[in-house]
């Protein structure tokens, strides 16, 4: 699965100095519910536009590969239970690694894949967990607060993986 993201483009507005973007992103973050902030933001000349005049998103240049701006540096979960929440989100978020603070939306996560996080918390933890619990606890650290030890049922899902989502 590949990474999808939640991606603004911007018009050139004083963009170039350092920090716009981590403003910009506090700035969202303070008007915008969490899952609505942008996870990246490409600074853009013009916005390329369709014979009609509307955004051609086709034409539209991809982020820079990284860690997606966060303002966290990689902390690995501690925890059975963070490793086993970390685990579950990388494979639903196609990443390779979740770091103990990293915001599951910040990731790629929108509601669709945080249906599918929560399901899989659920089996793996066998409790039934709400999918807005993850809207309230967005990273590793915040989830795994009260959950109890995994069941062991994590090693299913390497053998079983979740269905693939397109999102558009």
């Amino acid at each position: 699965m590949s990474q999808q993201v939640f991606v603004a483009g911007v018009g050139m507005i004083p963009f170039a100095k350092p920090g716009a973007s981590e403003e910009l992103h506090h700035f969202l973050k303070e008007k915008l519910p969490e899952y609505m902030v942008p996870a990246v933001f490409v600074p853009l000349e013009v916005f390329p536009l369709t014979p009609s005049g509307k955004v051609d998103r086709q034409r539209m240049p991809a982020p820079e590969p990284s860690r997606l701006e966060l303002a966290e540096d990689y902390q690995p979960p501690k925890t059975p239970t963070q490793k086993a929440v970390a685990k579950i989100w990388a494979q639903v978020l196609g990443l390779t690694h979740v770091g103990l603070h990293d915001n599951f939306f910040h990731l790629g996560g929108n509601s669709l894949l945080a249906v599918q996080a929560i399901a899989r918390m659920g089996q793996v933890f066998g409790v039934e967990l709400p999918v807005a619990g993850l809207f309230e606890a967005p990273t590793i650290a915040l989830a795994a607060e009260g959950l109890p030890q995994p069941t062991g049922e994590e090693e299913t899902s390497e053998t079983n993986p979740p269905p693939a989502v397109l999102v558009t």
